[in-house]
This record gives structure tokens, C-alpha cells and sequence, in this order.
């Protein structure tokens, strides 16, 4: 027996299968929403949680740093000094230092005054940053005019070449400071000293002789670098 289905039988199925499609695409639509605002959330809490450790991170580098120089600070040379007696850097099998000292510092504030004192600083850690680059240096504000430069893994032929750019550089500037004893400009005079040995023994006498260095250098007339073989030689009397 064949049944046969009227358009007026027929009408609520193909009502209720065409609700049944708009609730199928209604939830496809309402789960495809729900993966779009969870990815939306999850992208801007990463970039949330980036942002945040970016500015941790840089906070921690300011820590270091000399807010008027932008070079590493006090803070930081003491902390580098410490983890080098400790024995923490062993991958260090020699290490430069460069002692600098600009000449006749007090009179140049003296005569153009602190703020233009304070962008000569600026001036001559720049330099010193820029000059360090090649040899991966580490600048570092010692004390209020005097700089030190730490060359890990290199000697004092490097050493030299960097006082060497150095003085150039600042030369070629011509900063006028016309209250210096020898010159009418600004100079550096600086004072190189290496170590070969355990550093963790020997840090604070490699400190010690690139001082003596840079006395040396001053003594002369200033605008000059005094190595580690001057030293020597006057410690032994050769």
C-alpha cells in the first residue's frame, strides 16, 4: 500500500527541520563567538603579561644604569667587582681595564657650570660607549668624572687601540674649555692594566694598577694613556 504525504501534512516537518537548522547555525555561530572572545582575551592577556616583564626587565636595567650618563652605574661596578672575586665569571681568562679621568674637570664646571659640566659628561660616556663597542666593553661611571672600561677577554693591545680612538674622538669634538692648564679643549687621560691571572685573586690589584696607571698618564701632561708596562717597570724598578 503506497501512502501518499499532503503539502498540508507535509508543512510542520519542513517548519520543524528549518528550526532546527537556524538553532544548529545559532550555536555554531554562539561556539564560533565564544572561541573568538576566548582567543581575543587570551591574545591581550599575553600581551598583557609581555608588556609586564618588559617593564620589569627595564626596570632592572635602569637599576644599573647612571640616570645622567646612561652608562652602568656605581651600583653596578660594585656588583661586577663582587661576582668577579667570587669566582662567578669563568668564562673570563684574561680582562683589560681602562681607569679614565677627564682633564681638568673642576675647572671646566668652574668656568661653564654644572649643566654645561653635566652635558660634558654626557659627551665623553657616549664616546667612551661608542669606542667600547668593538671590543664588547662594559662603560661604567666610577666616581664624578672618572670612568672605568672593562674589556673581558681581551689584552692591552685592544686596551690601547680603545684609548687611542678615545682621545681621537674627543679631540676631533674640540669641546672649548678654556680654563684647562695644557689645552683649550676637553681631553682624557687614561690608564690601561690587563690580568692573566685568577681574577678572583687578582681583581682588586688589576683596579689598583690601572689607578696607578692613569697617574701616570695625568703626571705627563694629560691627554695620553699610560699601559700596564709603565707601571710595571716603576713597581720593579726597571
Amino acid at each position: 500500500e503506497i501512502y501518499t504525504l499532503s503539502l498540508h501534512d507535509a508543512l510542520p516537518i519542513l517548519v520543524d527541520e528549518d528550526a532546527a537548522m537556524d538553532a544548529i547555525r545559532v550555536e555554531n555561530m554562539a561556539a564560533r563567538y565564544e572561541r573568538l572572545v576566548k582567543a581575543f582575551f587570551q591574545s591581550f592577556q599575553d600581551k598583557e603579561l609581555a608588556a609586564l616583564s618588559e617593564q620589569q626587565e627595564e626596570l632592572k636595567r635602569d637599576a644599573d644604569i647612571d640616570p645622567l650618563t646612561r652608562v652602568y652605574n656605581k651600583k653596578y661596578y660594585l656588583s661586577y667587582l663582587r661576582r668577579l672575586r667570587q669566582g662567578e665569571r669563568t668564562d673570563l681568562s684574561r680582562l683589560t681595564i681602562l681607569m679614565t679621568d677627564i682633564d681638568d674637570f673642576k675647572r671646566y664646571n668652574d668656568t661653564y657650570g654644572h649643566q654645561q659640566g653635566d652635558e660634558c659628561l654626557r659627551t665623553v660616556a657616549q664616546t667612551l660607549a661608542d669606542c667600547a663597542v668593538p671590543y664588547d666593553g662594559k662603560v661604567m661611571r666610577y666616581g664624578g668624572e672618572e670612568f672605568l672600561v672593562a674589556l673581558e677577554n681581551r689584552g692591552l693591545t685592544e686596551g690601547t687601540a680603545m684609548a687611542n680612538d678615545v682621545r681621537k674622538r674627543l679631540e676631533m669634538l674640540h669641546i672649548p674649555h678654556s680654563a684647562a692648564r695644557r689645552r683649550d679643549y676637553v681631553t682624557i687621560s687614561i690608564g690601561i692594566a690587563e690580568e692573566r691571572r685568577s681574577l678572583a685573586d687578582g681583581i682588586d690589584e688589576l683596579i689598583e694598577r690601572s689607578d696607578e696607571a692613569l697617574y701616570i698618564a695625568k703626571r705627563a701632561g694629560g691627554n695620553q694613556a699610560a699601559c700596564d708596562f709603565t707601571v710595571k717597570a716603576r713597581r720593579t724598578g726597571a
